[in-house]
């Protein structure tokens, strides 16, 4: 794959000047990954997590999300998935360092997740109350919000002993198979109305208000980690149907172009979606050693080592054409990769060290400095979100860099240094 010249418009630029005007980074902004010492990842790791705990984490043990540069205001976004991969990052810096807080924090997000569970409504009973949130139906709940966010509980139960956060991952799990799973298309409806308990199969039946109405929906690889913890075989098998679903979709450049959140009328690819299918593919080869599986994955992090940058950004809005709107940082998009390529060299795949290395030196270095006036903002990875609707300029700050970037350091420490 080959990318035509990039262009940044004066619209992007502009807003690059108020985020460099406004927003001091870390002084150390053109490390290279050659300088970059065990120590320094270790010390960034727990820079970055005690961010995570202290500022991400509100009273609740939720996720705040996003982060308005302007008002000074938080405000949700899917919650239970940015809360489950929060609890998954911590998790990986409390197995790496031992220290007990983050196991603590993680505990803590977890009693919340599982909070979610519906017990009063007899058509939901045993689903989560995944209310996608922001700019979405209040009503809505949305298959990936929890699915996304389930591989940390399940990691929770693993490292607490404790089954009661995969109990009821799974029973959500189950609920999701027997009434949004469709073994023929191979998809999974992705909405359910939470007043009634129906699954969204048209657009008319929630006021064609909907993005989408069905997907392979195997991010997060929920059946797959259903099945291992229920021993029951039908999860498996639906697994791998949706991943088999997932190779026959899948489109030449090595996304998948037909589902939202990518845009195939614009030309544009979502930063994290295609990644979320290509670890679940991962996922499958590990599970079958079908090396078609490996196949389709390597596929997607090749398209995405192509379009990373040379100094390891990503960016929000890009097209297959090679335009990029970078003013739209998209941090998290380099440490999923990052831990896709990461993945493959451990397979043998050698021509991804390069984008790692690049994917470190981002990450190390495209934080809030510490000396930040902003306590919110003190410590975090950059993951912007820039808006003008009606006049009104809106710049935002996601959890997600954090995140991803702390999953990705301590993936990279452990493959270098343990």
């Amino acid at each position: 794959m080959t990318h035509k010249k990039i262009y940044i418009t004066r619209h992007s630029r502009f807003y690059l000047l108020i985020l460099l005007f406004m927003l001091p980074l870390a002084p150390s902004a053109q490390e290279s990954y050659r300088d970059i010492t065990q120590t320094d990842i270790l010390n960034t790791i727990r820079l970055y997590a005690d961010y995570a705990c202290n500022t991400l984490i509100d009273e609740e043990g939720k996720s705040r999300c996003d982060y308005n540069i302007i008002t000074g205001k938080w405000s949700s976004y899917e919650t239970p998935w940015h809360t489950g991969q929060l609890i998954n990052a911590l998790l990986d810096v409390y197995e790496l360092t031992k220290d007990t807080k983050y196991l603590k924090k993680a505990i803590e997000c977890g009693k919340w997740w599982t909070s979610l569970e519906i017990k009063d409504r007899p058509p939901l009973k045993g689903m989560i109350k995944g209310i996608h949130g922001n700019h979405i139906d209040n009503n809505l709940i949305v298959f990936a919000t929890i699915s996304d966010g389930t591989p940390g509980l399940y990691h929770l139960s693993q490292v607490t002993q404790n089954p009661e956060y995969a109990r009821i991952a799974t029973n959500a799990a189950r609920w999701m198979l027997n009434n949004m799973y469709d073994a023929k298309s191979g998809l999974c409806y992705d909405n359910v109305d939470f007043r009634t308990g129906q699954v969204i199969k048209s657009a008319t039946d929630f006021n064609k208000k909907l993005y989408y109405l069905s997907r392979p929906n195997t991010e997060g690889y929920l059946f797959k980690d259903a099945f291992l913890f229920s021993k029951d075989t039908l999860f498996r098998t639906a697994f791998l149907t949706l991943c088999d679903s997932l190779i026959s979709f899948q489109t030449p450049e090595g996304l998948w172009m037909n589902f939202k959140p990518n845009d195939i009328s614009k030309g544009v690819f979502h930063p994290r979606y295609n990644l979320w299918n290509a670890e679940s593919l991962l996922e499958a080869y590990d599970m079958t050693g079908d090396l078609r599986y490996l196949n389709s994955a390597m596929k997607t992090a090749r398209f995405y080592s192509k379009y990373q940058q040379p100094d390891g950004a990503m960016f929000y809005y890009a097209k297959l054409n090679g335009y990029i709107d970078k003013s739209t940082i998209c941090s998290s998009e380099s440490a999923f990769a990052g831990l896709i390529w990461i993945r493959l060299i451990n397979y043998g795949m050698t021509e991804f060290t390069t984008n790692v290395d690049s994917s470190l030196s981002w990450l190390m270095n495209a934080c809030f400095s510490q000396s930040h006036p902003d306590p919110n903002l003190k410590g975090a990875v950059i993951e912007t979100s820039i808006q003008v609707k009606h006049g009104v300029t809106t710049i935002i700050n996601r959890d997600l860099g954090t995140i991803f970037a702390l999953r990705f350091l301590v993936k990279y420490y452990n493959s270098k240094f343990v």
